[in-house]
C-alpha cells in the first residue's frame, strides 16, 4: 500500500510500503533532528528544513529521473531506496561535524576504493548494511546492493549517476529546497542580476551567461 506525504517543494511525494516502513525506523527518524544547512539558520532563520525532508525529496526526484531514463521497476525501486538512505549517516550539524568524525576515523582499514569517500558516506554504508531495522525491512542482499550502488555503483552506470553524479537528484533537491527555505527564489535572482551586473568584473559576463544557462536547464528538467 502506498501513502502520500505533502512536501513544500515537490507537492505530494508517493511512498511505497517498503519505503514507508523505512521512514518509521529510529535510525531514519533521527534525521528529523539534523538541520540540512546546519548553522546557516543563524543567518537565514527560515532555513529549518532537515535531512529527513531532503532525503524524501531526493527519493522523489531520483524516481522521476529513473522513469524518464526508461529504467525497469526493479531498478527504479533500487534507485529510490538508495536516494532515501543516502544521507542516513550524517552526524549532528550535517557536514560541520565531519571534521570531528574524520579526526577519529581510521582510514587505514578501508579498501582502496573506499578511501576517497567522505566520512558520512562511509557511515551511511555501515548503517545500511548493519542496522537491524533496515536489514529487517529490506533484507541483507538488498542492503548490500544499495550500499554498493551508493559507493562504487551497482548494475548500470546510470543508477549511481541518478543518485550521485554531475546533475544528480541530490543536487536537484537541495538547490530548490535550500533556496525555498532561505526565501531566495529563482525569480528574485533573475530580477537582481541585471541590476548587479555593473558590479561584476569585465571578464565575468561569459561566466554569468554559462551559470544562467545551467540554471535554466536544471529548472527545465524539474518542470517536466
Amino acid at each position: 500500500m502506498s501513502v502520500h506525504i505533502r512536501d513544500p517543494v515537490h507537492n505530494f511525494i508517493r511512498l511505497q510500503d517498503e519505503e514507508r516502513r523505512l521512514l518509521g525506523t529510529p535510525v531514519f527518524q533521527r534525521l528529523r533532528g539534523i538541520r540540512q544547512l546546519a548553522l546557516a539558520t543563524l543567518v537565514y532563520p527560515g532555513a529549518l528544513h532537515t535531512r529527513f525532508d531532503h532525503s524524501l525529496g531526493v527519493m522523489h526526484v531520483a524516481g522521476q529521473m529513473a522513469q524518464s531514463l526508461g529504467m525497469g521497476e526493479d531498478d527504479i525501486g533500487r534507485v529510490r531506496l538508495a536516494a532515501l538512505l543516502h544521507d542516513v549517516g550524517h552526524g549532528p550539524f550535517s557536514h560541520v561535524s565531519e571534521y570531528a568524525l574524520e579526526r577519529y576515523a581510521d582510514r587505514t582499514t578501508l579498501q582502496p576504493e573506499q578511501k576517497k569517500e567522505k566520512i558520512h558516506e562511509l557511515v551511511s554504508a555501515l548503517i545500511i548494511r548493519n542496522n537491524a531495522d533496515i536489514v529487517l525491512n529490506l533484507g541483507q542482499a538488498k542492503c548490500d546492493e544499495i550500499a554498493k550502488l551508493l559507493a562504487t555503483g551497482y548494475g548500470e552506470t546510470a543508477l549511481r549517476q541518478v543518485v550521485s553524479g554531475p546533475l544528480d537528484a541530490d543536487k536537484q533537491d537541495y538547490l530548490l529546497r535550500d533556496t525555498t527555505a532561505a526565501k531566495r527564489s529563482a525569480s528574485r535572482a533573475r530580477e537582481a542580476a541585471p541590476a548587479s551586473r555593473s558590479l561584476w568584473p569585465a571578464s565575468y559576463p561569459s561566466k554569468l551567461s554559462y551559470l544562467r544557462k545551467q540554471r535554466h536547464r536544471l529548472f527545465c528538467i524539474l518542470a517536466r
